[in-house]
């Protein structure tokens, strides 16, 4: 494999407009590359440069008549993804991780957000707005569904009188924020808190935070503990954009990783509701679940969370009969009320019902996995950017530590599989959420990861980039979850073809027939709704209006995410990644003709097979193919690093004291070394007070290729026992000087490499830098005494493949 980086640069202006012909530099250690090849990809609409070596870099992107952007890169062997949002001179911006994202400033518009948001909440409040001639804002309707009211500010008569607002404001009762905002469309709505979340460097000490949090007046909320050295702070000043220019000032740090505003964000549901046509569920006859059923109709071991806006968790279709071993319904719980009522609307019961309500008891209904658990949870409806990050932790079965009141106690089994068919249009991924969704994929499930799905939404417009919307569908565009687009419900539709209204763009991973909107011809079909808001179906209790229709990117969602179920009953020991590939190997390519440039399959790998559609992504789901290919496949991966030289993986590493001939260290910026597999390492010592560089050499002693395969490189204090999963592998915040300095109980990530594509037999090195302020000191000084460090050198493959995630894919040096 060639250890050779490339970038894959995203160009936009405040807009959303696709940049053509910018102007593209790249230099290292102040010496600019005078002849780079910049290709520009029409299908995608991106910039690629390629065949770089791993290093650090400054990248320059302009445009005529725009603010040009500097930004420090580390390319990775691979692909490396960018984005970059061009602005006019002097226009705000803030940052979502690395990402500068200037906006048009709305300077006569406040935000707030309410625990409960009513008629009667409204007109108290447009009393008491009346004395300061504030007005709520003409187009608020959606955005006070959603719980927030939006405010037009006047010119006030005197700072007094604003400053008289300003108190007012911050005692309303049952407000939970209030801000500037920093987007606007018909449909979602962000604005700023006085939080600011800050990802410190790895090498930066608890007083150095203290110290930062102290010269800058800010004060210390919380430790965010799966984000590694991180922190939420408050930020004292008024409610204006002023946050933004203090968040700039330390953009660039050499002690901070990201710093971003925790934002607060209205989300899409993506369906209207509206009432079926159709007594029958149409999908399961396209998508094989009866035939599929005889294979496996799911294991109760095995856990679905909806996360979504709302659930009846008295609907008939998700109680079991007294006579029942297991529960249906686990850890049900409402982060927006914060307690484990989950009434809300009906959306959430109906992805529910799509994903695994109950089967063979005389209901309505039936879901694609209706053995398996479910796990409903009431997303925050006007949540920050903590809130949902806390959330999915919690929901993965890990403790997020969030400071919140009523915030419920850490659970004994997070999710195996979360599905989420709602989502943001933003400019760009925050560096919480990208953390935050590493975490689920790296620790979820003991190692294997846990399978994360979003629906692209239904605006008809590329998920990677609407510019009608104001951004991209982030979250179900990262590279780490699972993307579902829609086609329709054929037949009695036409040929099975893309659903009207759904999104579509390059990471599209797979399609399920969710049938059109409500208000248009193409068909839908049916779900379980909250009782007594739907219409009188067949159930066996004859009156009870307990059903819906739904369609689109919703229910093809929750199709999507029971099969993925079904997976896991069959085979739990699949990680995330083998769970994906399944789902697209075993997909059905429909609308083979399409000519449209977009649409169209196309080869997406260079193998010669057009296997890959916008529209599609790798085709239609088929739940008897990939739940056949899961009970048959013989042929798996295997990827190991090594206790001693004579080691095949056939048992898991022997813990602590091994000495992994797979992971060594040099203090030279030399080539990967040509190196026998049945060779010892090249192991140096390392040397302070400059960057050295750690190796790590695998290889795949299964039956299959490889699919994406992370391999991750720590630095940890031994703990004074057996190395525990996943505690001693996972980041954390680092501790005080001086006793000891630097690492005690503390774990720090070096770096990550993907590889990807690693034949059987085949084995590679990569190569991972690690930072002078990361290597530890050879003597510490522990109650006046100097004694030697005793750090160790972890490496994880990630997700685990073998059968004990506690040990499996772990070797110590």
């Amino acid at each position: 494999m060639k250890y050779i980086g490339n970038l894959v640069i995203k160009i936009y202006d405040f807009e959303h407009n696709v940049i053509f012909k910018p102007e593209i530099s790249l230099s290292q250690n102040g010496k600019s590359f005078e002849k780079i090849n910049i290709l520009f990809d029409e299908r995608t609409q991106q910039y690629h440069v390629n065949d770089i070596v791993p290093n650090d870099y400054i990248l320059k992107i302009g445009f005529d008549g725009f603010e040009g952007q500097t930004r420090k890169i580390t390319v990775k062997a691979g692909e490396n993804d960018l984005t970059f949002i061009l602005g006019k001179k002097g226009m705000p911006s803030y940052f979502r991780g690395k990402t500068k994202i200037p906006f048009k400033p709305f300077p006569n518009l406040l935000a707030l957000s309410f625990q409960e948001l009513n008629e009667n909440t409204l007109d108290s409040l447009e009393s008491k707005l009346k004395d300061f001639k504030v007005q709520i804002y003409k187009d608020s309707k959606t955005f006070i569904e959603n719980g927030v009211c939006l405010l037009e500010l006047p010119e006030f008569s005197s700072a007094d009188k604003r400053k008289e607002f300003d108190a007012f404001v911050s005692k309303l009762e049952n407000s939970t924020y209030n801000g500037k905002v920093v987007k606007l469309t018909k449909t979602e709505i962000s604005f700023l808190t006085n939080q600011l979340i800050v990802k410190f460097k790895s090498f930066v000490t608890k007083e150095q935070v203290e110290k930062f949090a102290k010269s800058n007046n800010l004060k210390t909320l919380r430790v965010i503990p799966y984000i590694g050295n991180g922190f939420l702070f408050e930020y004292n000043g008024r409610l204006e954009y002023e946050i933004l220019e203090f968040i700039n000032k330390f953009s660039n740090s050499d002690l901070i990783d990201y710093i971003e505003p925790n934002l607060v964000h209205t989300a899409t549901d993506d369906f209207t509701p509206n009432d079926f046509r159709f007594d029958e569920q149409p999908h399961h006859q396209i998508i094989n679940s009866e035939n599929a059923w005889d294979i496996n109709t799911g294991s109760n071991n095995i856990t679905i969370a909806v996360v979504d806006s709302g659930f009846d968790l008295t609907h008939p279709d998700f109680i079991n009969p007294s006579t029942s071993t297991w529960t249906k319904i686990v850890n049900p719980y409402d982060f927006t009320g914060m307690d484990t009522n989950t009434f809300g609307s009906t959306h959430g019961i109906r992805s529910a019902g799509i994903a695994t309500a109950n089967f063979n008891n005389t209901e309505g209904v039936a879901g694609v996995a209706p053995g398996c658990q479910l796990m409903p949870i009431r997303r925050p409806i006007f949540g920050t950017d903590t809130d949902y990050a806390d959330m999915y932790v919690w929901v993965a079965g890990f403790n997020p530590q969030s400071t919140t009141t009523g915030f419920p106690a850490t659970i004994s089994n997070g999710a195996d599989v979360i599905t989420n068919s709602f989502g943001f249009y933003q400019s760009a991924l925050s560096g919480i959420m990208q953390d935050t969704l590493d975490y689920l994929t790296t620790y979820g499930r003991g190692g294997r990861g846990c399978v994360v799905l979003f629906s692209v939404g239904n605006n008809n417009c590329n998920f990677g980039n609407c510019p009608t919307q104001g951004g991209a569908r982030q979250w179900a565009f990262y590279n780490k979850t699972i993307a579902v687009a829609s086609s329709v419900i054929s037949p009695p539709d036409a040929d099975e073809i893309k659903v009207s209204t759904s999104n579509f763009g390059t990471n599209v991973d797979i399609c399920a027939p969710g049938g059109g909107p409500g208000t248009g011809t193409e068909t839908r079909t049916l779900s379980t709704s909250n009782v007594g808001e739907g219409t009188t179906t067949g159930s066996s209790t004859g009156s009870s209006l307990d059903y819906q229709s739904f369609g689109q990117t919703s229910c093809a969602c929750p199709q999507v995410a029971g099969a993925a179920a079904l997976i896991l009953s069959v085979n739990p020991a699949l990680n995330w990644v083998q769970v994906r590939e399944i789902l697209r190997t075993t997909a059905v390519q429909i609308d083979a003709g399409q000519t449209n440039a977009t649409g169209q399959w196309v080869d997406n790998d260079g193998d010669g097979i057009a296997e890959f559609s916008q529209w599609y992504g790798y085709g239609r789901l088929d739940v008897e193919a990939a739940l056949i290919s899961t009970r048959d496949e013989t042929d798996f991966s295997d990827v190991v690093i090594r206790d001693n030289l004579a080691d095949t993986g056939s048992v898991p590493s022997s813990g602590w004291h091994a000495h992994s001939p797979d992971i060594w260290v040099s203090p030279n910026n030399d080539p990967i070394p040509t190196l026998s597999y049945s060779a010892a390492p090249p192991h140096q010592d390392a040397v302070r007070n400059q960057t050295n560089y750690v190796f790590l050499r695998v290889r795949n002693f299964g039956t299959a290729a490889s699919n994406e395969v992370y391999l991750r490189a720590l630095i940890c204090h031994f703990p004074g026992f057996e190395f525990r999963y996943p505690q001693e592998w996972q980041a954390t915040t680092r501790p005080s000087d001086p006793i000891p300095s630097p690492l005690i109980t503390g774990t720090y990530l070096i770096g990550e490499q993907m590889i990807d594509d690693l034949a059987p037999g085949d084995s590679t090195i990569v190569k991972i830098p690690w930072i002078s302020d990361l290597i530890p000191p050879e003597t510490v000084t522990v109650a006046g005494v100097d004694v030697d460090w005793h750090p160790c050198l972890l490496a994880e493959i990630s997700p685990h493949d073998g059968p004990n995630p506690s040990t499996t894919g772990h070797a110590v040096k």
